[in-house]
């Protein structure tokens, strides 16, 4: 994330940040953003960021994105989110998660509209465009 946001930084653009008064402690907060929110909580960390955000973008990662695309999700399906979610399958990173999803219909486990709440692109310009489009379709 910090690389993510040094680079957004060093092309002019602002970065806001959401971080756990526990992690804080445990690492650096980044100190040059925008803007920089402290909570208490990872489900309050993740709750600020989507009041805060247009739509969400997951990268490939680890744990920590896996619970937070999820998480999303799961608010979309029930309507306590409302914005666009994408996710960024780069050099196919994401394909078995994606055919996990596809099994999860196939299976009865997941309805075809709610598995059709995330958005799959190859880059970041591709996923900044479904996000615009979202929001220009409603």
């Amino acid at each position: 994330m910090g690389t993510v946001a040094d680079s957004v930084l060093s092309h002019g653009g602002q970065v806001t940040g959401v971080i756990p008064n526990f992690l804080a402690e445990l690492e650096v907060a980044h100190q040059t953003l925008s803007e920089l929110h402290f909570v208490e909580t990872m489900h309050e960390r993740k709750f600020k960021m989507v009041q805060l955000a247009k739509g969400v973008i997951a990268l490939p990662g680890g744990y920590g994105t896996l619970d937070e695309l999820f998480e999303i999700l799961a608010w979309r399906q029930l309507k306590i989110y409302d914005g666009p979610i994408a996710l960024i399958n780069s050099n196919g990173y994401y394909d078995l998660l994606l055919q996990q999803l596809d099994r999860m219909v196939d299976d009865g486990f997941l309805k075809s509209e709610n598995r059709a709440l995330l958005v799959v692109s190859e880059t970041v310009p591709e996923a900044l465009e479904a996000i615009g489009k979202f929001w220009e379709d409603l």
